[in-house]
């Protein structure tokens, strides 16, 4: 069974050496996007590791990126089979899907901040490429649902930060998210939207996945972690959420 939290998965990991720690204070316009590249790019896949930042400049949290995707082994230990095992991990959980259960009250929901509240610089949203990017940019999990089948969708969309209040996410043609939006504002509807930070690492592996129209994502998440997903309802919107995200 896979780690069935995003912060018991990063324990394991940095147990096993697959995540590293950055202890020093980092400025999140530039120094994130560095490290990172510096690992994904200058190491071989089998020496790369994510990192954990404990001191980003201007926000009170950590920062989590490229634990999951480093290397075989790290997707493997998130799926909690053995490297070789992999695709046959997933053939069964595509085969065998498990519903979603909804619960009221959820972890994700601990501080809840609404209208004038909010405030999206809180968290450590970094610049992921320096001198390109024009602003930091949110790649997370993205929930949406369409109008007629009301059948919810996620998927990872790179999602970019205008200001404190306001985001654009590349919803882009062709993919599913896309279709579910359009399916409220061709009626002229607002689109409900909700953004999943550190979810549980089934669900991000399902969410990247390229299935089909209709397959919903958070069943094959269950089958991958051999329970099911916990949602809760989204406060503002009329959506499911990942309970345990972060």
């Amino acid at each position: 069974m896979s780690s069935s939290t995003f912060r018991e998965f990063l324990a394991l990991a940095e147990r096993h050496g697959r995540l590293r720690r950055v202890t020093q204070p980092v400025d999140r316009l530039w120094e994130p996007g560095c490290l990172v590249k510096w690992v994904f790019q200058g190491l071989p896949m089998e020496q790369r590791f994510g990192l954990r930042f404990d001191q980003v400049a201007g926000s009170p949290f950590p920062l989590a990126t490229g634990a999951l995707g480093a290397s075989v082994e790290s997707y493997a230990q998130a799926l909690g089979v053995a490297p070789a095992d992999i695709n046959e991990h997933w053939v069964r959980a595509l085969l065998s899907p498990l519903p979603p259960v909804t619960v009221a009250t959820a972890p994700c929901q601990q501080v809840v901040r609404l209208g004038d509240e909010v405030d999206l610089d809180v968290l450590p949203i970094p610049v992921w490429t320096p001198g390109r990017d024009p602003a930091p940019y949110i790649t997370t999990c993205v929930v949406n649902r369409h109008a007629v089948t009301g059948v919810q969708n996620m998927g990872v969309y790179r999602t970019q930060v205008r200001d404190g209040r306001s985001v654009v996410v590349n919803l882009a043609p062709g993919r599913q998210g896309h279709a579910c939006a359009h399916s409220y504002l061709d009626q002229g509807r607002p689109a409900p939207i909700a953004w999943v930070i550190g979810a549980d690492p089934a669900v991000y592996l399902a969410a990247v996945a390229n299935l089909p129209m209709g397959v919903v994502e958070v069943t094959v998440a269950g089958g991958l972690q051999g329970a099911p997903v916990e949602l809760v309802r989204a406060k503002t919107w009329d959506l499911l959420v990942s309970a345990s995200a972060e």
